[in-house]
């Protein structure tokens, strides 16, 4: 079915697809329902693996998961058992003034982790998915993703925030105070630097990049000793995206297997499938957030099934543009209008080869791709 796909694309996008490599195009696909029966056939893949992807936003997606695992964790103990995602927190960096607040929480305006995680899932903004990094601590948010099956996953750093490598694995010092309880703290950590895989083909990407406002005539390497650039595999991404997609195991089942709640589960589902206009908390122009500010395959696959949905998880910088996500039917009356498919895909939209100068085809390329890509596959599985 995928490679069926990619040559109904190939007329139209022959420049990508007859040298795949030098986009760093990499598609994961699974069937999941078909006329409401669920699938039976594998996951397909294209180049899954074949060279480093920069997983940008996508791992905000992670954050999320972990965040709401370490919570659910720390009421079981005694001192933070009237702790949740609501409970307004306090941030002290150690270079700043204390972080209390978030204006954009309709709520009052508290800064919480339910808050955060709807603003990076929703539209994917960057300071709130720093607030859940920080919450979790650079090393325990790594062991956890080992926990969830991220085995090969490094998390080094947080998000549109330069910082030397031991200040972006430093996370502050947090407060939480609970209703009718003392104030919780979190302390200042520092993680150690993690083992990176030394496997990973063609971490060096591009012809130059630009460095301290100056051009560097050499690619940018994102395996810096030291200095190593996050990195989650492809395929790990789909696998999650599977795992919290909608009517496939119940939710008890789905969500135990994450360690989070029911309820949990739900909520994560509605920050990846809600539009951005949708959204009462926080509030979205949809002007500057149209419908597929953070769903590139929407309008390809609305023209072929104006019913269809997307959970899913967009990343796009240094010209990578990532999405883990599954497009479903499954809320159409007829059963056998009932269709599920999990569709990720990776890659590198920089033609001209220069990083770091915010001069990427993201508009000319990787946006119509999708789209396109959107189409086929509705086309082919959702109709």
């Amino acid at each position: 079915m995928l490679d069926d796909i990619l040559q109904a694309l190939k007329p139209t996008w022959s420049r990508l697809l007859d040298d795949p490599a030098a986009v760093r195009l990499q598609v994961c696909l699974t069937p999941l329902v078909r006329r409401g029966v669920a699938a039976t056939a594998a996951t397909e893949t294209f180049r899954a693996d074949a060279e480093y992807f920069y997983p940008a936003s996508t791992v905000k997606l992670l954050a999320a998961v972990c965040t709401i695992r370490s919570v659910r964790r720390l009421q079981n103990d005694a001192d933070w058992r009237g702790f949740d995602l609501d409970t307004p927190l306090e941030y002290f960096p150690d270079n700043g003034d204390p972080i209390a607040r978030d204006d954009t929480n309709t709520l009052g305006g508290a800064l919480t982790l339910r808050h955060c995680i709807r603003r990076a899932l929703i539209v994917s903004e960057n300071p709130p998915h720093n607030r859940l990094y920080e919450f979790l601590g650079h090393a325990a948010m790594n062991v956890d993703l080992k926990a969830l099956g991220f085995v090969d996953a490094v998390i080094n750093h947080r998000l549109d925030d330069v910082r030397p490598p031991e200040q972006q694995r430093t996370t502050p010092r947090i407060t939480a105070r609970v209703p009718g309880g003392s104030r919780l703290e979190l302390p200042r950590r520092v993680g150690a630097s993690l083992a990176y895989p030394t496997d990973i083909p063609r971490t060096a990407v591009g012809d130059g990049h630009v460095k301290d406002g100056a051009l560097v005539n050499t690619p940018m390497s994102f395996a810096t000793p030291g200095a190593e650039k996050n990195r989650v595999r492809l395929v790990d991404l789909h696998a999650l995206a599977i795992r919290l997609a909608p009517n496939l195991t119940p939710d008890h089942d789905a969500a135990a297997a994450l360690g989070i709640t029911s309820d949990d589960l739900r909520f994560v589902r509605s920050c990846m499938t809600v539009l951005p206009r949708e959204s009462d908390n926080p509030v979205y122009d949809p002007v500057a957030y149209p419908d597929d500010y953070v769903k590139p395959t929407l309008q390809g696959v609305r023209a072929i099934t104006p019913r269809a949905e997307i959970l899913n998880k967009l990343g796009w910088a240094y010209g990578f543009v990532t999405d883990a996500s599954v497009i479903h039917t499954m809320s159409a009356p007829n059963p056998t209008d009932r269709h599920a498919v999990a569709l990720s895909y990776t890659m590198w939209a920089c033609t001209r080869g220069v990083l770091n100068n915010d001069d990427y085809d993201y508009e000319e390329l990787a946006k119509p791709f999708a789209r396109d890509l959107g189409r086929c596959v509705a086309e082919r599985m959702l109709s």
